[in-house]
C-alpha cells in the first residue's frame, strides 16, 4: 500500500507457508476440540494450553486479567464454530503473494525466542527478507509477550509518525 501505510509492526507473527503444516483433517479436529473447551470447559482449555505453552506464557497467564483476555479472544475466534479458524490456517499455509523485497515501509518485528507456536526461526526468515526491517528477538519470551508490552510497541510505532 506504499505511502498509505507509514509503519508496520509484526508481533509474534504467523509461520511462513513453506514451513511444514499439519494435515487439514487433523487441524479441523484440533480446532473443533479447542472451540469446545474454550466455550464449555475453560479449566480444561487452559490445562491443554499449558501443555504446549512456554513458561514465559504461563507466567503471563498467572495474571487473571490476561487469562480472561486470552479466553475471550479464543471464544470470539470460535464464536461461529471452528470452520473460519481452519480456513484461515489453510490460507496462511498457501503462498502469500507478497514480494517482501519490495516493502519500503518501515517494519518493526518482535518475536519471543521461546514462542512454541511459531518458531523464532520463521520470524528471522521474515525479518531477513524485508529490507530495512528492524527485528527484536526477545530472549525467554513466548507467544503472549504482547499482553504485557503492548504500550511499548505502540509507543515505538507511533513515534515514527511524529
Amino acid at each position: 500500500l506504499g505511502e498509505q501505510v507509514t509503519a508496520v509492526g509484526v508481533v509474534s507473527g504467523g509461520g511462513l507457508p513453506q514451513l511444514p503444516t499439519k494435515n487439514a483433517s487433523r487441524s479441523n479436529l484440533e480446532a473443533s476440540f479447542t472451540s469446545l473447551l474454550a466455550r464449555r470447559a475453560p479449566a480444561l482449555f487452559f490445562r491443554q494450553f499449558s501443555r504446549q505453552a512456554s513458561s514465559a506464557d504461563m507466567a503471563i497467564l498467572s495474571n487473571p486479567v490476561h487469562k480472561v483476555a486470552l479466553l475471550r479472544h479464543v471464544r470470539e475466534a470460535f464464536r461461529h464454530g471452528s470452520r473460519g479458524v481452519v480456513e484461515d490456517a489453510a490460507l496462511l499455509a498457501q503462498p502469500w503473494g507478497i514480494a517482501f523485497d519490495a516493502i519500503s515501509t518501515p517494519v518493526r518485528l518482535w518475536h519471543g525466542e521461546d514462542d512454541r507456536t511459531v518458531p523464532v526461526a520463521s520470524a528471522r526468515i521474515v525479518a531477513e527478507a524485508i529490507p530495512g526491517c528492524t527485528p527484536t528477538f526477545i530472549p525467554g519470551a513466548g507467544r503472549l509477550w504482547l499482553l504485557e508490552h503492548a504500550g511499548e510497541v505502540l509507543d515505538i510505532l507511533s513515534a515514527k509518525q511524529q
